[in-house]
């Protein structure tokens, strides 16, 4: 185990990881304190100095490669976006801050082999820009006056999508790379939920792009992105918001998981004409994480609840795979699925400060939970050089960084 202790002064908000060109795997945390840090993942040090430029706390981040070497780009509270050299710890560039909204996600896509970046304010605006000068930055779109609280961004084959809603239930989406001579998104005013989109996932459905979103009217909707007509019905059956959306691919089929103020997350095939499996029931209480992940060649759903309770299911028929996962005493929040000792294990953790390790084939606990005393807000899987680590962050500020082959502390 790799523990970096004090790492922010306050909760950790956001967290991204790479690698730099010598293969160096790396993470870069952001918290409330207003300050960026970088971390060495195999050393468990920090590299550089860390970056203080920004004057309120800190929620996005993402990780770019440029020509000159490997980028961070951050944005806060006040709306400020900025560029800098994760080794040195300043400015690439002047920051960018047309607006005084706060930054509530951040994306990076590549546009004609250039990378650009995509960032949503909760003004209601998303600006894309390509990091590549001397292309200058371009405004896409504007949502009225609601906040934007869904972002998505990513490659339907060779073709670039950008995907956005927020409050209003609109979904707006455009290719980038043909939208940003008109600067306008495209926009079908039938493409909207009767309330706030809170989820987006970029899809292929039958060889054809499409966005699946998921809001605050218990609904979960697909849109061909071509007409913004809406592939089939609502995918309806939570009795709540729904707040959690994953899409995967399980052989020629299309998946979408959808979690919900419930305890029964869903799952519904998109080659079917939106048909849904029978609802996964066994938690007892709400959905607080989702992670797709393969264990002995088969896909399986894994799903962390407030009932304390970590449970693997079958995709395609909502079965639940082995028993229930317990140990936690508190909800759990935070799920990873990574190799140890030639085994997929199931890394889990949440409020009782506790992560544990399970085999995910047989359930069996692999070796004795680490215990730090906060709670676990996020958990990741990172492999670099066939070496894989676990990294955690705390709601006080630590981020910890594990060799799970081994559980041994090796730097602090």
């Amino acid at each position: 185990i790799r523990e970096i202790k004090g790492a922010h002064n306050g909760s950790v908000l956001g967290l991204a990881v790479g690698t730099f060109a010598d293969g160096t795997a790396i993470a870069v945390s952001t918290g409330q304190d207003r300050v960026a840090r970088v971390w060495d993942l195999s050393a468990g040090e920090p590299i550089g100095v860390p970056f203080t430029q920004h004057k309120s706390a800190v929620h996005a981040v993402a990780i770019a490669e440029l020509n000159q070497g490997t980028a961070v780009i951050t944005g806060d509270t006040d709306g400020i976006v900025r560029v800098w050299d994760p080794r040195a710890g300043r400015d690439l560039r002047p920051p960018y801050a047309q607006h005084k909204a706060p930054i509530a996600a951040i994306a990076v896509i590549r546009i004609e082999a250039a990378p650009h970046v995509v960032s949503a304010r909760e003004n209601g605006e998303v600006l894309v820009w390509s990091l590549v000068p001397p292309r200058p930055r371009v405004r896409i779109y504007r949502h009225g006056s609601m906040p934007v609280r869904a972002l998505a961004a990513g490659h339907i084959g060779q073709r670039p999508m950008i995907a956005s809603a927020g409050d209003d239930g609109g979904i707006h989406w455009w290719d980038p790379a043909i939208d940003l001579v008109s600067q306008r998104a495209r926009h079908d005013p039938l493409a909207e939920h009767t309330g706030g989109v809170w989820a987006l996932a970029v899809a292929e459905v039958s060889g054809q792009p499409a966005i699946v979103s998921a809001g605050a009217d218990h609904t979960s909707r697909v849109w061909d992105t071509s007409s913004g007509a809406p592939i089939g019905a609502p995918l309806r059956g939570h009795r709540g918001p729904v707040r959690a959306l994953a899409v995967a691919e399980a052989g020629n089929r299309t998946m979408v998981i959808s979690g919900a103020d419930e305890a029964t997350p869903r799952v519904w095939d998109l080659t079917v004409a939106g048909a849904a499996n029978d609802p996964f029931t066994g938690h007892e209480d709400r959905i607080r994480s989702l992670l797709f992940a393969r264990v002995d060649r088969r896909d399986r759903l894994i799903s962390g609840s407030t009932d304390a309770t970590v449970r693997q299911w079958d995709p395609d028929t909502g079965a639940q795979l082995g028993r229930a996962l317990e140990g936690h005493h508190q909800w759990v929040g935070a799920l990873a699925v990574a190799e140890v000792a030639g085994r997929t294990c199931v890394f889990s953790g949440g409020a009782d400060t506790a992560v544990r390790i399970r085999d995910a084939a047989t359930g069996n606990e692999v070796r004795e939970p680490f215990v730090y005393p906060e709670r676990v807000g996020a958990l990741l899987a990172v492999t670099a050089e066939s070496a894989t680590r676990i990294v955690s962050a705390y709601h006080d500020g630590t981020v910890l960084v594990w060799d799970p082959d081994t559980g041994n502390q090796t730097a602090r």
